[in-house]
Parts: structure tokens; C-alpha cells; sequence
């Protein structure tokens, strides 16, 4: 007969800690932010909705910044507004400078506009507590 006991390994079944500059920007995003939350703040109905805060900020980076992708397909994670320059906007969800100070003093860290990580920490912040006004009155379309 086999005596062989088989004990399960407890660490082995602890999420690993997640290190977010070893992630792709995109797959830290949904590693930290797939979860449901209602956000308020849409100008076409001003009301709340459920979304999931993965998804819904990966739709407002695209809009804002193509992730960073440039049109000669170069990365730019720090690009800034290509129509306004950088007044009025930088990195993946194009951060002005009041909105980059406001979650530095909500988060209690500082942000770097162009640090992809900064800029998914800050949005995610934004979105889940804030709304989503810090970008759809602007397009209407998130």
C-alpha cells in the first residue's frame, strides 16, 4: 500500500502579491480593477450605472490615449493632448495638473503623468469614487 499523505500547500494557494511594473499597463489594469462598481456622472443621462472598472477605464484609455500608441506605432505611455497640448491632458487618461494633484492627496503618492501604473491608479480612483465626469463631459460617449 501507498502511505504516501498529500498536504495541501497553503502558500501555494495565496494569490502572489501583484508587482504592477512587471505587468503589461493593460493586464495590471485588470488584475487590480475587475470588479463592479456604480458610477455616476454621465452627461447624456445623468445618472448611475453598474460597469465593471476594468473595462469601463480600458474604453476611456482608448479613447484618450490608444494605450500610449502612437501613429508611426511607437509608445508614448507620457503622450500628451494631440489636439491641446499638455495643458490639457497627459498620459493614458490624460491627466490635467489639478486632477494629477488631486489623487496624489486622495492616494497619498505621488502620480507621474506619464507612468502608465500612476495613470491606471489614478483613473481607477477617479471612476470608482469620483465618476466618471473627470472625462464624459467632454465626449459623451464612455
Amino acid at each position: 500500500p501507498n502511505n504516501t499523505i498529500i498536504i495541501k500547500n497553503t502558500v501555494a494557494s495565496t494569490p502572489a502579491p501583484i508587482v504592477r511594473e512587471q505587468m503589461e499597463p493593460k493586464e495590471y489594469l485588470y488584475a487590480v480593477a475587475s470588479r463592479s462598481a456604480e458610477v455616476c456622472g454621465y452627461s447624456k443621462k445623468p445618472s448611475c450605472r453598474k460597469v465593471n472598472i476594468a473595462k469601463q477605464l480600458d474604453i476611456i484609455i482608448d479613447a484618450e490615449s490608444n494605450w500610449g500608441v502612437l501613429p508611426d506605432g511607437a509608445i508614448d505611455y507620457g503622450r500628451c493632448n494631440l489636439a491641446e497640448g499638455c495643458g490639457s491632458g497627459q498620459g493614458l487618461i490624460q491627466l490635467v495638473e489639478t486632477t494629477r494633484k488631486h489623487c496624489e492627496k486622495k492616494l497619498k503618492k505621488e502620480i507621474d503623468k506619464s507612468n502608465p501604473w500612476d495613470s491606471i491608479d489614478c483613473g481607477i480612483y477617479l471612476l470608482e469614487l469620483e465618476g466618471i465626469q473627470h472625462w464624459d463631459p467632454y465626449s459623451g460617449s464612455y
